[in-house]
C-alpha cells in the first residue's frame, strides 16, 4: 500500500509538470500511436483540426495529409536514434500564418531499447518576427553604409576637386565652374535625404 500511494504521489506530480508545460507534448509508440500527451496539445488539435485527441490511437488521424507526411518521414528519423529540431512555418489557426519549432526524440525503454519517441512543438512566432525585424534593420544599416561609401563619396570628390580648380586657376574663371558645383551639391542634398529617410524606419 505505501508503494503504491508512493507511485500515485510520484504520477500526480508527474502530470502537474507535464500538464503546466506551455509547449505541446505528445509521446508515441514505435508504432506511432499516441502513448500520452499533455492538456496544450489537446486544445491545439481541437482548435487546428476539430479532433480529440486519444490515447492508443494513430497519430496522423489528427492531422492533415500534408502535415502527416512530414511527421512520418521525422519521426522515423527520431526511431532510428536521432534527436534533431526542425522549425517550419505554417497555416494552421484562421490561415494566420505562424512559426512553429519541434523537436523529435527517440524514447528509451529500462533495457534501453528504443520504444517510441517523444515529439514537443512550440509556437516561435514572436521570435520568428523580431529576427525579421532585426534583419530588416540590418539591411538598412547596410544600405545606408553603401550610399556613405559610394553614392556620397562621389560628389564630395567631385566638389573638392572642383574647389582645386578655382584655386589653382584664380577666382577670374570661377563662373565656369559653378554650374557644376551646384549640380554636384544638389545631387549630395539628394543622398543625404535618401539616407535620412532609410534611417527613419530603424
Amino acid at each position: 500500500m505505501r508503494l503504491q500511494a508512493e507511485l500515485d504521489k510520484l504520477s500526480l506530480k508527474y502530470n502537474a509538470v507535464f500538464n503546466s508545460l506551455q509547449s505541446y507534448h505528445i509521446i508515441l509508440d514505435k508504432h506511432l500511436n499516441v502513448v500520452d500527451f499533455n492538456e496544450a496539445s489537446v486544445g491545439l488539435i481541437k482548435t487546428v483540426f476539430n479532433k480529440q485527441i486519444k490515447i492508443g490511437q494513430p497519430v496522423i488521424n489528427y492531422l492533415n495529409d500534408e502535415l502527416a507526411d512530414q511527421l512520418l518521414t521525422n519521426c522515423r528519423r527520431a526511431l532510428a536514434g536521432e534527436t534533431f529540431t526542425v522549425e517550419r512555418k505554417l497555416n494552421l489557426i484562421n490561415n494566420i500564418p505562424t512559426w512553429w519549432m519541434a523537436e523529435y526524440a527517440p524514447a528509451y525503454d529500462t533495457t534501453r531499447q528504443i520504444a517510441g519517441l517523444v515529439f514537443n512543438a512550440t509556437d516561435i512566432t514572436t521570435r520568428k518576427n523580431y529576427e525579421a525585424k532585426i534583419e530588416l534593420q540590418n539591411a538598412k544599416l547596410r544600405a545606408i553604409s553603401l550610399m556613405q561609401s559610394h553614392d556620397i563619396r562621389g560628389p564630395v570628390c567631385t566638389l573638392m576637386g572642383l574647389l582645386n580648380l578655382l584655386r589653382d586657376e584664380g577666382m577670374m574663371e570661377k563662373s565656369i565652374y559653378l554650374p557644376l558645383m551646384e549640380a554636384t551639391i544638389q545631387e549630395l542634398d539628394k543622398q543625404v535625404s535618401n539616407i535620412v529617410e532609410c534611417a527613419a524606419g530603424l
